[in-house]
């Protein structure tokens, strides 16, 4: 078997016309990030350990305007007590 029937080879365009596209390539192509194929298989493999993770819980906490702004108090009293009851 040769080198070419071992190996896949994908293409992929990208539009000078559309700024997003044209973008997207300079940064793809820039010298900086090594070989256009090397830097595509790592995106790849980030990608791939990304979804294997469990998903976090990204739902903010309430936040609750009271507990910011009030002030602490001095004394406990049967009053304060009932308020959180």
């Amino acid at each position: 078997m040769n080198a070419k029937e071992n190996r896949s080879i994908k293409g992929v365009s990208f539009s000078h016309d559309n700024d997003y596209e044209a973008e997207l390539y300079a940064f793809a192509t820039d010298p900086a990030r090594g070989k256009f194929s090397h830097y595509v298989k790592r995106l790849i493999d980030r990608d791939r350990a990304s979804l294997a993770q469990p998903a976090l819980n990204t739902t903010p906490a309430p936040v609750v305007a009271d507990a910011i702004t009030a002030q602490p108090a001095t004394r406990v009293g049967k009053t304060i007590a009932k308020s959180f009851l």
